[in-house]
């Protein structure tokens, strides 16, 4: 799904796992970047491995169209059950909406 890369919008990413495991962000656009992200590992099965990234890229808008690019989040072991969304929130305006797969 795209996710608007723009100025004008804030970003973050939570991805939740049962079991703490290293994470790969991709994050897809021409010329993108890859990050890594350690999950904390969860108390329990009501407090679950977690990790949170704000510090998503900004990528100047084209017009009044934000330019739009996927998230591609990666673990070493397929095996592993991972839940991830991003939510965005208008800077003016501050609505926000949930991205999710």
């Amino acid at each position: 799904l795209g996710i608007p890369f723009s100025p004008q919008f804030r970003k973050t990413l939570r991805i939740y796992s049962l079991e703490r495991e290293a994470m790969t962000v991709n994050i897809g656009w021409a010329g993108g970047a890859t990050t890594s992200v350690e999950l904390r590992p969860g108390r329990d099965i009501f407090h679950p491995a977690y990790a949170e990234l704000s510090e998503l890229p900004d990528i100047d808008a084209v017009g009044f169209s934000p330019v739009k690019a996927d998230l591609i989040i990666e673990s070493a072991d397929p095996s592993r059950r991972i839940w991830a969304f991003v939510s965005v929130t208008n800077n003016e305006t501050q609505d926000i909406t949930v991205i999710t797969p």
